[in-house]
Formats: structure tokens, C-alpha cells, sequence
């Protein structure tokens, strides 16, 4: 009975990630599914790159939560179809900071914070949050970075077309060592599930 509980505590609580997902992406018609497909890119690079399942756990609902933060960034600036100017771009760049504020406040997803606050920092340690990063960028944030990555290159936005799954593979390819972590990129390449069941 209580294994059955814990069981079911724990699908109640993904579920509820999900639902706090689901309610962030539905304010742009454009990323409707984007935290979920993130999360199952994510965790599928993690166990390829053999994690540990703590780190799967907690990389899964940083996942669905890496972009809760843009319900602070202005509609003007969030669903603005042209592309957004210096000041814009300074608002937008904060959500990273803006989901580690929310997050913070709850004591059981603190685990998740360093995944979310870096997962637009380039493996370069350019990107964003601003400036140098003392000790190297989590593993776990460079895995977000490829899956969102990947994810929003191969979704049609406001600003572009999609490109096909294989364009966004060259792009992370290039981006690979500077922007992305090469073995990120290598460990997403291998995955034969999900070549299977993506790259058709």
C-alpha cells in the first residue's frame, strides 16, 4: 500500500508540472507543447549519458518548469511578431531569473534551480544570465540547453519557419563546443529511439 501510494504522490506531482507547463506555454499559441517535448528530449540525452536517476528526476521537472519565468515578461514583448529590439531582448533574457525566483520559493524543487537558471548559458559561458560563471556550467543545463534548443528550431515561430529535424541536428553540430556541449550533442545524435521516432 504505500509503495501504491508513493506511486501515485509522485504521478499526482508530474502531473501538476505538467499542468503548471502547459499553462505557461498556452500564452503563446506558438510554444503549446514545447516544455513537455523538452522534458522528453531531455531525459532521453540524460539516460543516454547514463545520469544518475536523481538527476533524471530532478532534470525532467526542471524541464517543464526551464520557462515559467516569461508569465513576468510582458505580452507586448512575448508575442510580438517582428524581432524584438535591445530593450526587449534585456526583458526577455531575465526569464531565466524570473523562473528561479518562482521556483525558489518551493523548498522540493530546489534541485532544479541551477539547471534553470543556466540553461541559456552558452557552454562558452556567453549567453545569459550575464557574466562568467564560477566552475563549469551543470551538465544538466547543457542537456536543457540542446533539448530547447532543438525543440524551438524545430517549431514553427512568429520570426521563422521550422526547419526540418535534421537541419536543427547540423545546427547543434555547429554550435557544438561554443555554444552547446559537445558531448550533449553527441549523446542526442546516438539516440536511436528517438532518431526513430523524430527524424522521419
Amino acid at each position: 500500500k504505500q509503495r501504491r501510494y508513493i506511486k501515485q504522490l509522485k504521478e499526482t506531482y508530474i502531473a501538476t508540472l505538467k499542468a503548471l507547463a502547459e499553462a505557461t506555454d498556452s500564452r503563446d499559441s506558438y510554444t503549446q507543447g514545447h516544455s513537455e517535448r523538452v522534458a522528453k528530449y531531455a531525459v532521453l540525452i540524460a539516460k543516454e549519458m547514463l545520469l544518475a536517476e536523481r538527476q533524471i528526476y530532478y532534470l525532467e521537472q526542471a524541464a517543464l518548469l526551464h520557462d515559467i519565468g516569461k508569465i513576468a515578461v510582458p505580452d507586448t514583448v512575448l508575442h510580438k511578431t517582428g524581432s524584438l529590439n535591445e530593450e526587449e531582448w534585456v526583458i526577455m533574457k531575465k526569464h531565466p531569473e524570473y523562473s528561479q525566483r518562482i521556483v525558489s520559493n518551493l523548498n522540493f524543487l530546489s534541485e532544479t534551480i541551477p539547471t534553470i537558471l543556466y540553461h541559456h548559458k552558452r557552454f562558452d559561458h556567453k549567453g545569459y544570465p550575464f557574466g562568467k560563471l564560477e566552475g563549469k556550467i551543470p551538465v544538466t543545463a547543457g542537456i536543457l540547453a540542446v533539448a530547447d534548443a532543438f525543440d524551438a528550431m524545430t517549431s514553427d515561430r512568429t520570426y521563422r519557419a521550422k526547419l526540418s529535424s535534421e537541419q536543427a541536428l547540423e545546427e547543434l553540430e555547429k554550435g557544438a563546443g561554443a555554444q552547446f556541449d559537445s558531448e550533449v550533442v553527441k549523446a542526442f545524435k546516438r539516440i536511436k529511439s528517438f532518431r526513430e521516432e523524430v527524424l522521419r
